[in-house]
């Protein structure tokens, strides 16, 4: 095993867990109580790496709105930078909300994971962008691409129901 200032040294290599990271609190089942208090200031051994699928709930809404209840693929991850994750569906989120891993990227496979809800904050968070990736604009490249994608579908059909009405300088 590698200590964590080697870790620190070779996290852009992003490579995959030797072993699945699992975690047991001693909860017998999903209804037992664990009080946030119990986890409170604890940094995790719990990564969080591209490829990674996490959950949570968007600031945007008041809490409890399910409506603000998002899924997301983690894009890249930085500590140093604000966000601090990039994510495929845009959002930038504060580093004190709270996520949880449901699918995690072990030797190139997704896989099922039940994880707890912690502030991104508390993670274990090492700098990993994967390669041909540059951060931040990986995700909002993404964004730019589908934007355009429906700008372009909408002046499609603008412009066949201008011809259809007659109007057609286009």
């Amino acid at each position: 095993h590698h200590s964590e200032e080697s870790d620190v040294d070779n996290a852009s290599d992003c490579e995959p867990l030797d072993e699945p990271y699992t975690q047991d609190l001693g909860l017998l089942s999903d209804d037992d109580y664990l009080p946030s208090f119990a986890l409170e200031g604890e940094k995790a051994k719990e990564p969080i790496r591209p490829g990674d699928v996490v959950e949570y709930y968007s600031h945007v809404y008041v809490a409890g709105d399910k409506r603000g209840r998002r899924i997301a693929k983690v894009l890249s991850v930085d500590p140093e930078r604000s966000p601090i994750l990039v994510l495929d569906n845009g959002e930038c989120i504060p580093s004190d909300t709270q996520i949880r891993r449901t699918k995690v990227m072990i030797g190139g496979t997704l896989r099922a994971h039940s994880g707890i809800y912690r502030p991104i904050e508390n993670f274990k968070l090492i700098k990993c962008l994967p390669s041909g990736s540059s951060g931040v604009a990986a995700g909002l490249a993404k964004e730019v691409r589908r934007v355009g994608e429906v700008i372009s579908r909408n002046m499609a059909e603008f412009q066949e129901k201008a011809q259809a009405d007659g109007f057609a300088p286009m």
